[in-house]
């Protein structure tokens, strides 16, 4: 019986330890896991920052090359510059609806504000400049 009995306490403690290793183990590889989902969800989120940036260029670049063309087509269609503007506005992308694609808050209001300063200043200025240039000069006193 006391055999049968140190042979029992003996099984007991070999599973206790091979218990105890399996769990460090396990928490090992938790804690590899968890480390793991860190660094990749730290790596999505500077990937994601990343292609935001160079989506924002791109509609920022698109928006220039759309003040261009309005531009052109005030200098060749005068008559029409009201509807050019408001068409160039509406397809503007930077600060449009679809960009903040509904995640605006209080806090980007004001940033959407000086964008918008920002995108139309150009297309104001290139407006005025095209104007101006439209204009008859006198040659001798250099006024309209």
């Amino acid at each position: 019986l006391e055999d049968m009995t140190r042979k029992s306490e003996q099984n007991v403690r070999e599973f206790k330890m091979e218990m105890q290793s399996h769990q460090e183990k396990y928490r090992e590889a938790c804690r590899n896991s968890d480390y793991r989902i860190s660094q990749l969800s730290r790596d999505h989120a500077d990937q994601c920052k990343d292609m935001r940036a160079l989506l924002f260029k791109a509609h920022l670049e698109t928006d220039r090359l759309r003040g261009l063309l309005a531009a052109n087509e005030i200098k060749h269609y005068p008559n029409d510059a009201t509807n050019i503007i408001n068409r160039h506005v509406s397809e503007r992308q930077v600060v449009g609806l679809h960009y903040y694609h509904g995640s605006e808050t209080k806090k980007h209001k004001p940033r959407r504000y000086i964008l918008t300063f920002i995108i139309l200043m150009p297309l104001v200025v290139t407006v005025i400049a095209t104007i101006i240039a439209q204009l008859p000069i006198s040659p001798h006193t250099n006024t309209i």
